[in-house]
């Protein structure tokens, strides 16, 4: 009863997308650089956001709000959230345009210790890749932004604290952010997780990011000088890529790709360079090859000796044995009208790489 009305009023309170301008969140490296020439141009999005997503999107922000209540419990101090800084000024727009943003606020620390303090929620799936050793670029790339305003206020604020929520399990991970504003470098030199596992850049840091904020100001120049000459950057992502499934121009972006890839020139002469990737790629893929064949092997022999015991389930020294009998769905396509299954079929597209070596 009340789970079909809840999405469908936020999609009717919805508000339309906001316009383009430049703002440290959608700064980072990983945004798609021709998605936001499409936005800057107003281009007709090809869908709208889901009701679902509006939802997520909007419980971020109390899951900020729920983090700071937590953190008012602790020996940490909060204070200036959503305080404005100005960060550059954006001279090839006429007039120039001043490049803000809004922090999530200042932490410190019981030594008076200060530091930016920026929060994001994601879900369950990313913050995984965070923790396994991918770092969120576009986070640092706002973080460091925010410190450039923050520094013109305070120039002993040179570290950020970049707190991550993983809104499904309630764990945190955050990062310190140690950014050199002369040399335009972010160092993550410390990074923790609420399980306890703690990694401490020293004396080398745990990552380090070059040219954050002049890039940043460097692609939003880009995105002004393509929407003034009406043309558009290479597509940033593959045909397949999530990215593209999430955006709300992907069938814009996409539209003739195919006659664009018939047109591409099919007997170039690459560099030595690329004759060795091939190599070592066919290489790697042979013994790959050989290595599932041998586990597949394994694992029937394995098998073999717990049918022969009667068992599901035994210990072999030190190792536990189980060969677990799972239950999953599946859709059985013979069931469906041909009528249902041709309207729900899709045309999709990915690039399928084949090296083969030419016999001498």
């Amino acid at each position: 009863m009340i789970s079909e009305v809840i999405l469908k009023v936020a999609g009717m309170e919805a508000e339309e997308s906001k316009p383009y301008y430049p703002r440290p969140s959608i700064a980072g490296p990983e945004r798609c650089l021709r998605q936001m020439v499409y936005w800057a141009s107003n281009t007709p999005q090809d869908k709208r956001i889901s009701d679902r997503a509006i939802v997520v999107m909007n419980d971020s922000s109390f899951h900020e709000t729920l983090t700071e209540d937590w953190l008012n419990k602790t020996a940490f101090r909060l204070h200036s959230q959503q305080m404005e800084v100005e960060i550059a000024e954006l001279d090839f727009y006429n007039p120039p345009f001043i490049l803000k943003g809004h922090i999530d606020g200042i932490i410190t620390d019981m030594l008076g210790f200060e530091a930016l303090y920026e929060h994001k929620a994601i879900n369950y799936f990313t913050h995984n890749r965070y923790e396994a050793g991918e770092y969120p670029l576009d986070y640092i790339t706002q973080c460091c932004l925010y410190i450039v305003g923050v520094s013109k206020l305070n120039p002993e604020i040179t570290k950020a604290v970049l707190l991550i929520k993983d809104k499904n399990t309630s764990a945190y991970l955050d990062y310190v952010i140690d950014y050199d504003t002369d040399k335009d470098i972010a160092k993550i030199v410390e990074m923790s997780h609420s399980n306890g596992k703690k990694l401490i850049g020293d004396p080398e840091p745990l990552f380090v990011m070059e040219n954050v904020v002049q890039g940043a100001i460097d692609r939003f120049r880009q995105v002004y000088e393509y929407v003034q000459n009406k043309t558009l950057p290479d597509r940033q992502y593959e045909i397949n890529s999530w990215h593209c499934e999430y955006c709300q121009w992907q069938e814009t972006c996409w539209a003739g790709y195919e006659e664009e890839y018939q047109q591409l020139a099919q007997d170039t002469v690459l560099d030595m360079e690329i004759e060795d990737l091939c190599r070592y790629y066919l290489e790697l893929n042979a013994h790959l090859k050989e290595m599932e064949k041998e586990k597949d092997e394994l694992k029937a022999k394995i098998r073999q000796v717990l049918k022969a015991a009667n068992a599901s389930k035994g210990k072999a020294g030190q190792y536990v044995i189980h060969n677990r009998l799972d239950k999953y769905q599946s859709l059985n396509k013979e069931k469906i009208p041909e009528s249902i299954l041709k309207q729900a079929m899709e045309t999709k597209y990915k690039e399928v790489l084949t090296i083969r070596l030419i016999k001498r």
